[in-house]
């Protein structure tokens, strides 16, 4: 009987520990920006007339575009969650970190490409529809936003981006400016966007044999 109860309380730690990784999993699968090759193609093309360019240069949490992921690491720590496998483009690496600030529980996730950093993300934990107006008051005035005017982009003079979205999934968005590996990321998202119609294209004219 006692056995009984070990082997069973041990599947049942087991089945546990599989949920909630996978749970993990998700939860961080669903906070990715940049999961959908469709993701990756706006914001390297975003565009918008409502700009400040601001004298300040833009960072990510202190991380400057094009840091390596090693020393992104040794800078922030170990991360809650790393993307290892699946991601939109080969050669794509995400990390996320769980923190608080200005008292709020953020996601922060840090996106690259050949090793270089190029996109950041500062999104809410749960998305409850409501962005801390603090968390908007700092990055206005760390970069020196006019405080009665709105804009939508942030730009610094190396075309640095800071972007505010809002809805019910409120964040910001943090992209390079640096157009050479922009365009190294065009050329890698061109190619497994041809790769993948052709595997389309192939998997129709079987399926035609078929019938």
């Amino acid at each position: 009987m006692m056995l009984f109860r070990t082997l069973f309380n041990g599947l049942g730690g087991l089945r546990k520990r599989k949920y909630y990784r996978e749970d993990r999993v998700d939860f961080y699968r669903n906070k990715n920006a940049l999961i959908a090759k469709a993701s990756i193609n706006d914001i390297i093309t975003r565009n918008s007339y409502d700009v400040f360019v601001s004298k300040k240069h833009i960072n990510f949490y202190g991380i400057a575009f094009g840091t390596s992921l090693k020393a992104c690491k040794k800078k922030m720590g170990k991360p809650n969650f790393e993307v290892k496998k699946g991601s939109a483009l080969e050669g794509q690496n995400t990390i996320f970190y769980r923190l608080r600030i200005a008292n709020v529980k953020c996601v922060l996730q840090l996106h690259f490409f050949n090793d270089q950093f190029f996109f950041g993300q500062l999104s809410l934990k749960h998305n409850t529809g409501y962005f801390s107006g603090e968390l908007i008051n700092i990055v206005r005035e760390k970069y020196g936003l006019p405080e009665a005017k709105y804009f939508e982009l942030i730009t610094d003079e190396h075309d640095n981006k800071i972007e505010f979205i809002e809805g019910m999934a409120p964040c910001i968005r943090y992209t390079t400016g640096d157009q050479k590996l922009l365009a190294e990321i065009r050329t890698a998202l061109h190619s497994a966007q041809t790769k993948q119609r052709s595997r389309r294209l192939k998997q129709n004219e079987m399926l035609l044999e078929l019938v």
